[in-house]
């Protein structure tokens, strides 16, 4: 099985280690040397938060701790249960967007809602999605709204 390697801003080389049946990289990393890899152009402002997260992390081979230590704000970061990407008050956004490498307001259209807000409860703790869009690599914050039943896309019903 291949093994990507990672350029650190260092210029070393990074190789995840395979340990009991899992890519896994040594701890602790240095994050002030880590250079994370960044697809502007497989991302796009329409977004949710979930798809970006998630694009991220499958590039960068985080795990939620990392992510956490990431973009969580101070308010979450001490506890990953308050960490609600419908909720864009629950992330540090400017971190978040200078790691990402985007500005902080394209980000904002990711999530549901800026602050926690009642209207929230109107919309799904659960992902849920348009199978054609997802296997396009699509996902939009839009889809976690309760009244929204149906893919405005593919006119199919959200799983």
């Amino acid at each position: 099985m291949a093994c990507s390697t990672t350029l650190l801003s260092t210029g070393a080389l990074f190789q995840p280690q395979r340990i009991r049946g899992a890519w896994q990289r040594p701890f602790p990393i240095d994050r002030r040397v880590w250079a994370h890899t960044v697809r502007n152009d497989w991302s796009s402002s329409e977004e949710s938060a979930w798809i970006r997260v998630a694009k991220f992390a499958l590039y960068n081979q985080l795990f939620l701790r990392d992510l956490l230590h990431l973009f969580a704000s101070r308010d979450t970061a001490s506890k990953p249960e308050a960490l609600d990407l419908r909720c864009a008050a629950t992330v540090s956004l400017l971190r978040m967007g200078r790691v990402m490498q985007v500005s902080p307001e394209s980000l904002i259209a990711g999530f549901c809602v800026e602050a926690p807000v009642p209207v929230l409860a109107r919309s799904s703790q659960h992902l849920r999605f348009c199978k054609e869009c997802l296997e396009a690599g699509f996902h939009s914050a839009l889809f976690q709204w309760d009244f929204v039943g149906r893919c405005p896309i593919h006119e199919t019903q959200l799983i």
